[in-house]
């Protein structure tokens, strides 16, 4: 992962002196820093609940915290279109990094009790949350922008989300320890030190000279992007991406099922989470390893197997060693194929534009993602009544599944869509 990058600085350009370096700590501390789902999450919960916030209270606070991470294609806008201090991505890297280590700094010096869940504590936290946010737009624009020229797309992706699950598996084990603890002060001084690491490694290993405003007026760069997210790689990506992410077999479902049906205590779900990080590590890693052998093709037939096998293996869940092996199994499919779905919405990308296109499709992924969740809840609540819970689930399986064998009608379509990256192959 310390592969580096070679050639001269030219204007415009942008270079990452250690690109696993750079990305690998960019997502290891992007997976430990947010507040909501990072190694803050569970001593925050605990630190709410001893302030006496339900769980209704707790999940509104969290919710409202992350409304940052919907707001992904604006920020990826502004670091297209808006240069900050003669540059495009290492002035608003410094920007989150700073704002981020600012907000972690406050939170230190006022995580005790007396401090209370107030607008104070939700303000510091949602900046924390915009600091992440913002720095994992800007780095995908990166890993387009340094990646695409040379093909290393997958390589980079694979390290980020390697690194990402290095940091869940992480989160699991010594967040469950802090919550216990009750000591959510530990936590931020983690993310506190990971964050200025981050800023750190902005500064030194991001080089980008200062470039004069394009000669192109607001007007005609407005045009190349509408003209870009009309292309039609863009399109059947982004078509590929919804269709593939949205399942109603839900992790609130197999919840529901691994402790009412299969009666796993809250330590064994725990313990089937963290089975699922590693193998979700074990698939990221991999993944770098197959997209240099394998076309373009291969790899989207391997993402629609990866997410039928995703969900069929909970079909096999009977008690709690089978849902060990199907949480491994499923982590490493499942981000299988997330990462050839990553890579392609990065090999279709203009670097021109990559900010805003890359997160725009992974937002649309993460809304159908959301949608599906709803629907499947809702699903489940009315056919439980009427065919049982385990039928229900059963038949949710089925669903989910199906909806992933669908992408297969999309592959020839992005094939001819990028003719020109899959002649490259």
């Amino acid at each position: 992962m310390a592969e580096q990058i070679q050639g001269d600085t030219t204007p415009g350009d942008v270079h990452v002196r250690n690109i696993g370096l750079f990305f690998g700590m960019a997502y290891f501390a992007q997976g430990l820093c947010d507040p909501a789902a990072g190694l803050m999450a569970q001593p925050l919960r605990r630190h709410l609940g001893d302030l006496g916030y339900s769980v209704g209270e707790i999940a509104q606070f969290l919710a409202v915290i992350s409304i940052p991470w919907t707001l992904k294609p604006f920020y990826g806008l502004v670091t297209d279109f808006i240069h900050l201090l003669g540059r495009r991505r290492k002035s608003y890297l410094i920007l989150a990094g700073s704002s981020g280590l600012l907000a972690l700094i406050l939170q230190a010096a006022n995580s005790s009790a007396s401090m209370g869940p107030q607008l104070a504590l939700g303000i510091a936290l949602s900046l924390v949350t915009f600091s992440t946010a913002f720095h994992d737009v800007i780095a995908d624009a990166l890993m387009v922008e340094v990646g695409q020229p040379q093909g290393k797309t997958a390589f980079i992706q694979s390290v980020q989300w390697t690194a990402m699950n290095l940091g869940t598996i992480l989160v699991g084990i010594l967040g469950g320890f802090l919550a216990q603890m009750k000591d959510y002060t530990t936590s931020i001084q983690v993310c506190l030190v990971l964050t200025f690491v981050n800023l750190v490694l902005s500064v030194t290993q991001v080089e980008e000279p200062r470039v004069e405003r394009d000669a192109l007026s607001v007007r005609e760069e407005s045009e190349g992007l509408v003209s870009a997210m009309r292309s039609p790689a863009i399109l059947a990506a982004a078509g590929f991406l919804v269709l593939w992410s949205f399942n109603p077999f839900s992790n609130t479902v197999c919840y529901g099922y691994l402790t009412g049906v299969i009666g796993m205590n809250e330590q064994s779900v725990g313990f089937a989470l963290s089975i699922l990080a590693f193998g979700s590590l074990l698939g990221s890693s991999h993944n770098g390893f197959l997209a240099r052998r394998l076309s373009l093709r291969s790899l989207l037939r391997l993402a629609v197997v990866s997410g039928v096998l995703s969900t069929l293996c909970y079909a096999l869940v009977a008690d709690r060693p089978t849902a060990y092996l199907a949480s491994f199994i499923v982590g490493y499919t499942y981000l299988m194929g997330c990462m050839v779905q990553f890579d392609l919405c990065a090999r279709c990308c203009p670097p021109r534009f990559a900010g805003t296109l890359f997160a725009s499709l992974m937002a649309l992924s993460n809304l159908s993602l959301i949608a599906s969740d709803w629907i499947g809840g809702a699903m489940f609540d009315t056919l439980d009544a009427l065919i049982g819970h385990e039928m229900t689930y059963q038949l949710l399986i089925i669903i989910g599944s199906s909806f992933s064998l669908l992408c297969l009608i999309l592959v020839p379509v992005i094939e001819a869509a990028m003719a020109d990256v899959l002649e490259s192959d």
